[in-house]
């Protein structure tokens, strides 16, 4: 998203390393250690300030799922179509951030469903 984390870790970078320098160039890797705090208030701000984008903060409560509805095979077959947040809003454009885990089963989300419902 427009670089956004990169401008966040010049903004609070601490140290910046490059890993294995001595190797070839397959194995060498940069490396950044960040003030978090800092990363943090930058990061917000630089979201912020993208035109159309609602950040919301909440307690998912339902995921509505669109495509294979089985309710036997793991959610992250389907596509998120939305979540219902304990507020009672219901949010159709979700970007999962991590893991999701219903029903006794962990299902690692991956990609981003951008679809009206």
């Amino acid at each position: 998203m427009f670089a956004a984390q990169g401008k966040a870790a010049d903004a609070a970078g601490i140290q910046f390393r490059m890993l294995n320098a001595s190797k070839g160039p397959a194995v060498r890797g940069p490396r950044a250690q960040m003030d978090r705090k800092i990363y943090k208030q930058r990061m917000q701000q630089l979201l912020a300030a993208v035109p159309g984008l609602e950040i919301v903060d909440g307690a998912i409560t339902n995921v509505l799922l669109k495509g294979n509805r089985d309710t036997h095979t793991c959610p992250a077959k389907s596509s998120i179509a939305g979540v219902m947040l304990a507020s009672g809003k219901s949010c159709i454009c979700v970007v999962p951030t991590g893991m999701l885990f219903i029903a006794d089963k962990t299902c690692f989300v991956t990609q981003a469903c951008m679809t009206q419902m």
